[in-house]
Parts: C-alpha cells; sequence; structure tokens
C-alpha cells in the first residue's frame, strides 16, 4: 500500500461562473482554438451570447484557470429544449442557431447541449483528467439544478471531442445523441494526461 503525495492528488474541482472579463478573454481563446470566425457552422462567441447562457443557469460556462488568472480550461454545457435538440440532431438547425436560439428564448431544462470543452495543451500546471473532472462537476451541478432534463446531445466537431463525449457517456451513464457528420469516436480511451 503506497502513500499518495499532495502533487499526485488531484486537484479539488472549484465551479467558477465566468465573469465579463473571463468571457472577453475566452472569446479570444475560442476563436484560436476552434477558429471559430471563420466557420459559419460553429458559434462565434459573444460576451452578450455568454450572458444568455449563464441566465440560462449560472453553470453553463464554467472555467479553470493558472495561478497567473490564465484561462487554461473551459467547458459549455448548455440546457435546451426538446424541440431544438430534435432539430440539431436531424440537421435541421447548426450549433450558431442553437446557441443563438438557447441564449434570447425563455429557458427550457428538458434537454442539454453538450457544446464545447477547451483545454490548453501549453499549459504546464495541468494535472491528469482535470477537464473530465471539471466537465463531470458542472455536468452534476446543472442536473442537480434540473433534474427535467432527461436528452443529451453534442456534434463531436474533432476525433478527440468524439472520444471525449464518448468517454464523458461511459462515465455519466447516459446517452448523447450525436448531430449527422460528427466526428466518431475510434473507441480509444483518452489517457487522463490528456484531457
Amino acid at each position: 500500500m503506497g502513500v499518495e503525495t499532495l502533487q499526485n492528488r488531484p486537484k479539488p474541482v472549484l465551479l467558477v461562473p465566468m465573469t465579463e472579463q473571463d468571457m472577453e478573454n475566452a472569446i479570444r481563446t475560442i476563436a484560436e482554438a476552434f477558429g471559430t470566425d471563420d466557420d459559419p457552422e460553429q458559434a462565434p462567441p459573444s460576451v452578450e451570447q455568454f450572458k444568455g447562457l449563464q441566465r440560462i443557469d449560472p453553470y453553463a460556462l464554467v472555467l479553470r484557470k493558472d495561478e497567473a488568472g490564465k484561462i487554461i480550461g473551459w467547458s459549455g454545457l448548455v440546457p435546451t429544449s426538446n424541440k431544438l435538440a430534435e432539430a440539431f440532431v436531424k440537421k435541421e438547425m447548426d450549433e450558431n442557431q442553437i446557441i443563438q436560439l438557447a441564449s434570447t428564448s425563455e429557458p427550457s431544462y428538458e434537454a442539454m447541449y453538450l457544446w464545447a470543452f477547451y483545454n490548453d495543451p501549453k499549459s504546464s500546471t495541468r494535472q491528469a483528467g482535470e477537464t473530465l473532472r471539471l466537465i463531470k462537476s458542472q455536468f452534476k451541478q446543472i442536473m442537480a439544478d434540473h433534474p427535467t432534463i432527461k436528452r443529451f446531445y453534442s456534434w463531436g466537431f474533432s476525433p478527440v471531442g468524439a472520444e471525449l463525449l464518448e468517454r464523458l457517456s461511459k462515465d455519466l451513464g447516459i446517452t448523447i445523441e450525436m448531430r449527422p457528420g460528427s466526428h466518431e469516436s475510434q473507441g480509444k480511451r483518452i489517457p487522463d494526461n490528456e484531457i
């Protein structure tokens, strides 16, 4: 039986809703990481949009920062209606439309769009499994506040994103409906040190 050292123990997950300054910083990071400025199907983020999503639930957008206050990770889980979920998985609406409608409509807590996850690959303060722990904690908080959410959907934007969604599905015991055209999981388990 070994003794676990403090540096090997995972840091506790603190769910911190974004401030307006965080939103502005996150928008720059998102545009660089996901190319949202050049892709009409992705939701190009704005402060107004982020504020609308936080009106739905204060934990819809959460982030992680390093000791210097730099954003090193964030997650977006958005409660929506079943109507929006159905339109998305049938490709009748794209991500941009879903986020726009969710952020400006009367909140509905029937479904959840697992929107976006970011982990700074250059961060020197990353810990194995940190992004996964953040998303799971966020998910559990939103579900505790809105137990009427029964449907989960997403878009596997990248192969790594598809793998992460598969892992979340298994770890959380949920079925995540995928939009046609999503990248598919290759059945590889993403090592904790990569998420």
